[in-house]
């Protein structure tokens, strides 16, 4: 009992206040976690990256076992997605909105559907085959993904990241 009441009263001096007692009883409310808001926006943020990772690991990496494009075949598809822009300049707007979660990441999912829907090359154009040798070339550490830098630079030289 004596420890009871050394721990109410903080001052010492016999009595305790009510400041010393709120005090005390605050010691043993719960420590307050996320509120309703923090959880329901983190279990969204999870499900985000949860469904990121699976579509990672379900598109582009397959292609790691095809061969690059070579430096030749590079410089044709860089001049033929160029041709398809209809401002080559508006590269990054075309495949930003291809990055779906905002991250500037593109899975090759992502790049076919540029590629097939906004630049409308069909397939008899630029054949699955060379659409998977320019991402391979393009996606070098075989990560499934690559940056829009990488993007631009691509089309803005031909040439794709060592």
């Amino acid at each position: 009992m004596e420890s009871l009441w050394s721990a109410l009263d903080k001052d010492k001096s016999g009595f305790v206040t009510m400041q010393e007692f709120g005090a005390f009883m605050k010691r043993g409310q719960p420590e307050k976690g996320p509120t309703w808001k923090e959880r329901l926006q983190n279990e969204q943020d999870e499900k985000g990256r949860q469904a990121r990772l699976e579509k990672q690991t379900t598109s582009g990496r397959f292609i790691s076992t095809v061969e690059p494009a070579s430096a030749e075949e590079l410089q044709q598809l860089s001049v033929l997605l160029r041709e398809q822009l209809e401002d080559p300049k508006m590269w990054s707007a075309v495949f930003r909105k291809a990055a779906s979660d905002g991250s500037g990441n593109i899975t090759f999912d992502e790049f076919s559907g540029v590629v097939r829907q906004d630049l409308k090359l069909k397939k008899s154009t630029l054949p699955d085959a060379q659409l998977q040798r320019l991402w391979r070339s393009l996606d070098v550490d075989s990560s499934g993904f690559v940056v829009m830098q990488e993007i631009g630079l691509f089309l803005e030289t031909g040439l794709a990241c060592d």
